[in-house]
């Protein structure tokens, strides 16, 4: 673990996870269709009998991750004292930390075979770093309250830093009582079966129930605000993918744009 932030020490950080996630992401193949444990050893040991190759591949359609994985890029991160409106929480902490907003946006895009019935993914931020030099998630959106009826969701999502993320429902918001001191406001649509999430401290977690379409391509949105200490001046974002819980990750590693405040 890197216990001291330097520029050198993060670039050196950065080139060998992104070395390391690019090898790895190469040999990411889940199979297209639905298979259970046995289906998936044989899936891991094809045939040797030339003659039974041809056979094997229409039965175990191989679906290539990085080519149905599309990250939205640049990955869109705001800083909240910037906007002008600062809370107090933001006020209380705002000398030894910085205060940002990260809308983390992805696709998966439609492919012959690929039944899409979850979306599982893993963001971390600094990993490779102590504690007292990553990011804390304070605030994520959506949870999983939302969609326990696995009806359609349409409405405004307030960010607005020390307060958090609320979300308002179309026949509910009000712009004047709501996003009065507001940082941003979104729009916001979605309709998942269902969904579970969860902070882990330097990071957050979710997973995403969809209702088995294979016709489309579908977006898919994770918002979160990260209390940043000051003196650490980069974020190395690293995010695990896994689809339909075929036991195969793909790894997104990217350097995320820090805005500083302007205090």
């Amino acid at each position: 673990m890197i216990q001291n932030f330097s520029i050198e020490s993060y670039i050196r950080e950065y080139h060998r996870q992104r070395t390391e996630s690019d090898a790895m992401n190469l040999n990411a193949v889940i199979a297209g269709n639905d298979i259970g444990i046995n289906d998936y050893l044989a899936f891991l040991n094809p045939p040797g009998d030339f003659n039974d190759i041809q056979k094997y591949i229409a039965e175990h359609p191989a679906l290539e991750l990085r080519e149905i994985i599309s990250v939205h890029e640049p990955v869109e991160c705001k800083n909240l004292i910037n906007t002008g409106v600062i809370d107090n929480v933001e006020w209380r902490f705002i000398d030894e930390f910085d205060f940002h907003f990260l809308n983390f946006n992805f696709d998966i895009r439609h492919k012959k075979h690929l039944n899409l019935r979850s979306v599982a993914i893993n963001a971390r931020f600094n990993e490779p770093y102590p504690p007292n030099l990553r990011p804390r998630v304070i605030a994520m959106f959506p949870d999983h309250d939302l969609f326990d009826k696995s009806a359609k969701v349409a409405g405004k999502v307030v960010v607005s830093g020390g307060q958090g993320i609320k979300f308002y429902g179309e026949n509910e918001f009000d712009q004047k009582k709501h996003a009065a001191d507001a940082d941003f406001v979104y729009d916001y649509n979605a309709k998942w079966r269902g969904l579970f999430s969860s902070q882990t401290g330097s990071g957050f977690f979710y997973k995403f129930f969809t209702e088995g379409s294979e016709a489309l391509t579908q977006n898919f949105r994770a918002m979160a605000i990260l209390l940043r200490p000051r003196a650490v001046k980069k974020i190395l974002m690293k995010v695990s993918f896994v689809i339909n819980e075929f036991p195969v990750e793909y790894d997104y590693v990217t350097d995320i744009p820090i805005e500083e405040s302007k205090i």
